[in-house]
């Protein structure tokens, strides 16, 4: 099946973070993904991804890894990971992207977006319809007391590995703090992972990552480097990007650049199901903010992602014009079968 070019995103794995290196790859429609097993063959293939990087833009030998001058000097060794990833892009069904722009009027719940994805509403601690309102430029959580959470779920759609944005604004957090973020792979109303975005007494910032059973992950927290949040004049902007069982996350000023960096890195030790969206907004106990609203919500992209080919480049073969002006890199990476059938086979053990 052919994919529009901008639907394809190809990272790989340098210096401890997946890169983009999407713009460095030439002619998307010359990728080329063979996986399974042919009706002829008796064994599995391992999987391959076969492209060609466009090595010559700012820094030629970019990704030639013999090369002092590449960014990636020193990094891109033998076995360096690589991923194709395909944005479906759909706009009906389970596997549909979702956006909203709140540009509705709705009392009393959150409605549903433009392309028809129904809201859904419910909290801990008590509550009244009244909390979920949508005034045309935001949806809004009204939470009246310290202890108490509102939640607003799409689970009319079915994600395992989303690219998550929204922007908020919400008060500076006053006696304690100030909690709210996306929720992501939302199966029931007592199973569904997290993000935390901590809005602090101190105004500072920090992430905390929580799994299915509501429990924080171990190690899954982070403060956000220099970012001092100052109330609801300045709106803040929230990414999650999930794979598998890793998460990422990051948090900046709506009104800057997005930071290249992300502040939070963890791994979910379980295994992972696919499963609604949402947001979330909780008052710690002794907060005193008021409730009117406690947070505003905008701007909300969801990006269904799915992987079609992870594996390793066991070679780098950079070559060029006679005049060095037309530089290129052929990748041909392989799926971990490729590892596995490698050498020696190894001895059966005393169970088997």
């Amino acid at each position: 099946m052919a994919f529009p070019a901008e639907n394809l995103l190809t990272e790989m794995f340098i210096g401890g973070e997946w890169v983009d290196i999407t713009s460095k790859v030439r002619g998307a429609g010359d990728i080329t993904i063979q996986r399974g097993r042919s009706s002829q063959s008796g064994t599995v293939r391992p999987s391959t991804l076969s492209l060609t990087l466009n090595d010559r833009a700012t820094v030629q030998g970019t990704f030639n890894n013999r090369n002092p001058a590449s960014p990636y000097y020193g990094q891109l060794a033998k076995n360096t990971q690589i991923r194709q990833i395909i944005h479906p892009m759909l706009t009906t069904g389970l596997m549909a992207d979702v956006s909203d722009t709140f540009t509705r009027s709705v009392s009393n719940a959150w409605g549903s977006t433009a392309a028809g994805f129904a809201w859904s509403e419910f909290a801990a601690g008590s509550s009244t319809a009244s909390d979920w309102n949508v005034n045309g430029t935001q949806g809004t959580h009204y939470v009246d007391s310290a202890n108490e959470i509102r939640y607003s779920i799409i689970s009319g759609v079915s994600l395992l590995d989303v690219d998550m944005t929204f922007t908020f604004t919400a008060p500076q957090a006053t006696g304690a703090t100030l909690e709210l973020g996306p929720v992501f792979r939302y199966v029931a109303t007592n199973s569904f992972d997290r993000v935390n975005v901590q809005l602090l007494t101190s105004n500072a910032v920090s992430l905390k990552g929580v799994g299915r059973s509501g429990l924080d992950i171990a190690g899954a927290t982070a403060t956000v480097p220099g970012l001092t949040h100052t109330g609801t004049g300045q709106p803040l902007r929230v990414r999650v990007r999930t794979f598998g069982t890793t998460i990422r996350a990051k948090v900046w000023i709506a009104a800057g650049a997005e930071p290249a960096v992300w502040h939070l890195t963890y791994v979910n030790p379980v295994v992972p199901v696919p499963g609604g969206i949402g947001i979330r907004t909780f008052r710690n106990g002794g907060n005193t903010n008021a409730a009117n609203p406690t947070a505003s919500y905008d701007n909300l992209t969801v990006t269904n992602e799915v992987v079609r080919f992870h594996g390793e480049v066991p070679s780098w073969r950079t070559s060029g014009d006679g005049t060095r002006t037309d530089v290129i890199t052929k990748i041909e990476a392989a799926g971990i079968f490729r590892r596995l059938q490698a050498g020696a086979r190894p001895l059966d053990s005393a169970v088997k």
